[in-house]
């Protein structure tokens, strides 16, 4: 699968319990995270190189908050 993700920033995430962390994902570094607030669960992972680009994803189960980290974790990047 092929994902044209957007460049920039990630929003900011809301208030609550905020667990960041730094991994090598695609042979890149990756800032990763996850947050809960209210009930919800918040993920993302961002990456200043190569390129300037987020994931970011909600879910209310914590098996899901962490299929989506799993999915974060394998992102690869390709030349153009």
């Amino acid at each position: 699968m092929t994902v044209i993700a957007p460049a920039g920033s990630p929003p900011p995430t809301p208030p609550g319990r905020r667990h960041s962390f730094t991994e090598t994902i695609g042979g890149h570094l990756a800032d990763l995270w996850d947050n809960e607030f209210n009930g919800r669960l918040f993920t993302g992972a961002q990456w200043k190189s190569p390129a300037p680009i987020y994931l970011a994803g909600q879910a209310t189960d914590p098996k899901v908050r962490d299929r989506q980290l799993e999915v974060f974790r394998s992102v690869r990047f390709t030349q153009q």
